[in-house]
């Protein structure tokens, strides 16, 4: 029909031409109203093949464009979507996103939660249903959020999405669009990493429990050799009723006060060996995190005529922590200072400080060494998780990267005192106001 129109307004143009020629050839007597009729309406026809012409090009070009931005949309890795605000219809999904999902296929044309039943997971049901009216009653802000999709092959894949106006009438919303971006992998990489870092924090823990192996037997073994040799003392008193009152309560007590000292060592290895992640943030005297901390290595600092310098400050000072962590950062500090003090000279004293400090809002632990200090150029990095300056096999690279998590758990920090010669690293643990919970 288009192709006729067109076929006969050019014949009518070129008649017009035509006659324009012939009139051209004529006095001004001889010249009809017709022939001016004819040249009037050939130019007329002229004029509509002109139009039709570039009307004709504009949408073949528009065409094109639409069909550029089809091949685009749907040959992205990322998912697209488009969906009507007023009836919450899917107006448009990429081929990327119907090919994961089948929507068309499990016909899931809205956001009905009959439909969004059938593909989000129950467990983020309601936190999408919630996000989706604040984005419904506000749409000046965006819909965003990572959620559980069940795809075609029947697994749950984790999606993030991100949706905008896209259009609107006056001050209504009319259509949205959105993006959506498979993450599975990236959160798969994630719950595998965290595992590793799990794992490797419990072998770092026992490979601490190891080192200190030898100064724990002794001071366990200290104490029940008392215990056995008041016991002893006792039983051949009573075969030569050789025993008064007085001998026997001192006796008793010192057999008690022994056993306490055992149950507080015992007491301390339960906290460390513990399992860190489950531990419950309590309200406890610093003093005594700190005696459960040293009772690990006061024999064996002896043993290696390391002098331990102690300086409690106020013994009614209590911080909010969870202590087995906090434990297992003061070991990991002090055991890169026993290391430090170990490698320097045999002629120099070797000596570990260990300050409790009162702040404005936290309570200081600090330990300082009598090594030769951390150079400066790694400063910077002795934080970083796995970096270590000891000879492969004889350190994990952890210790302080543990120490700076676990700090940052308990609301803490763990910082390297700057402009001294020796290693003072400063363990802050947050002061507590009120003693909600105190640990036994």
């Amino acid at each position: 029909m288009l192709t006729a129109s067109l076929i006969a307004l050019s014949m009518l143009g070129f008649a017009g031409y035509d006659r324009y020629r012939i009139i051209q050839n004529k006095s001004l007597e001889q010249i009809q109203p017709t022939d001016w009729g004819i040249v009037v309406l050939g130019s007329l026809g002229v004029l509509l093949v002109l139009f039709v012409y570039f009307i004709s090009r504009h949408l073949d070009r528009e065409k094109t464009k639409a069909s550029l931005l089809d091949r685009i949309f749907n040959s992205a890795p990322i998912m697209y979507y488009s969906i009507e605000m007023k009836t919450s219809r899917i107006s448009f999904v990429n081929n990327r996103l119907e090919q994961l999902f089948g929507l068309k296929q499990r016909k899931i044309g809205d956001l009905s939660s009959e439909s969004l039943e059938k593909i989000i997971h129950p467990e983020d049901l309601e936190n999408f249903r919630l996000l989706r009216d604040i984005f419904t009653k506000d749409p000046q802000s965006s819909f965003e959020g990572t959620f559980r999709f069940l795809a075609v092959d029947v697994t749950w894949r984790w999606i993030n999405l991100r949706e905008v106006i896209f259009e609107t009438e006056g001050d209504t919303p009319i259509r949205t669009i959105g993006f959506a971006q498979d993450i599975s992998k990236e959160v798969e990489l994630m719950k595998q990493a965290e595992e590793k870092q799990i794992v490797a924090l419990q072998s770092h823990k026992f490979e601490a429990l190891g080192e200190m192996a030898a100064g724990l037997a002794h001071e366990i073994n200290n104490p029940l050799a008392i215990i056995l040799g008041k016991t002893q003392y006792l039983q051949q008193a009573v075969r030569k009723n050789r025993i008064t009152a007085e001998v026997l309560e001192a006796s008793l007590e010192k057999i008690a006060s022994t056993t306490l000292r055992i149950a507080k060592i015992v007491t301390g290895m339960r906290r460390i060996s513990k399992d860190v992640e489950l531990e419950e943030l309590v309200t406890i005297p610093a003093h005594q995190l700190v005696d459960e901390f040293l009772m690990f290595w006061k024999m064996r600092l002896e043993n290696h005529q390391i002098e331990l310098r102690t300086q409690y400050g106020d013994p009614t000072l209590r911080v909010e922590c969870r202590p087995a962590q906090i434990i297992q950062v003061l070991l990991n500090v002090m055991m890169n200072a026993f290391q430090e003090c170990e490698r320097q000279s045999k002629d120099q004293p070797a000596w570990i400080e260990l300050k409790v400090i009162e702040c404005k809002d936290f309570v200081e632990v600090s330990i300082t060494d009598s090594g030769k200090g951390i150079a400066p150029e790694i400063r910077g990095r002795i934080f970083d998780p796995f970096f270590t300056t000891k000879q492969t096999g004889s350190g994990s690279g952890l210790g302080l990267s543990v120490a700076a998590g676990l700090m940052q758990a308990n609301s803490g920090y763990i910082k390297l005192e700057e402009g001294i010669q020796t290693s003072c690293f400063r363990i802050g643990l947050k002061k507590s106001v009120t003693a909600n919970r105190i640990a036994s």
